[in-house]
């Protein structure tokens, strides 16, 4: 049953349609996304509370994503109730369809993701290209410097805890 709603739900959601975009890289398991589960509806469905509060229960009701806010105005922002110590998914064989295809593609609008995140989005047609390089050198970049800056913040908490 849990299969077929995930699939109605896609279904609904038009999340069938090749984008534009595809994704490049794996997972860093720094856990913000799943301290952050986005759900993206249409614009006109997040107006109406009953629509929103409705996604909110479903998926709170079948797969513990427990609810945070509604933000940019279609974008539904849920915390995993799977998540351990470590960042690892408590229930990664069984994991929802979502979380299996993390990070997807977005219809609505240009692909955002969290700093720090190990995958990387390239334009379809710039697979294979000079551009698909530059792309996945930048991202590189970026995620060394927030890796740093994270680790540089770490390391100042902690000289501020030990005497």
């Amino acid at each position: 049953m849990i299969y077929w709603g995930d699939r109605f739900a896609a279904f609904i959601l038009r999340h069938d349609r090749k984008s534009e975009y595809v994704r490049k890289g794996h997972c860093q398991r720094t856990g913000l996304c799943c301290r952050n589960v986005g759900i993206e509806i249409p614009g006109s469905w997040a107006k109406k509370s009953w629509v929103v509060r409705a996604f909110q229960g479903w998926y709170r009701t079948v797969h513990n994503f427990q609810p945070k806010k509604v933000v940019r105005d279609r974008l539904l922002i849920f915390d995993c109730g799977h998540l351990r110590s470590g960042n690892v998914c408590g229930i990664y064989p069984f994991r929802p369809k979502l979380c299996r295809e993390y990070p997807f593609k977005t219809l609505f609008g240009r692909v955002e993701l969290f700093k720090g995140c190990g995958y990387w989005f390239v334009e379809r047609k710039k697979l294979g290209t000079f551009e698909e390089r530059v792309a996945e050198s930048e991202h590189q970049q970026e995620r060394m410097r927030f890796l740093q800056e994270k680790q540089g913040a770490q390391e100042g908490m902690s000289s501020t805890i030990l005497p």
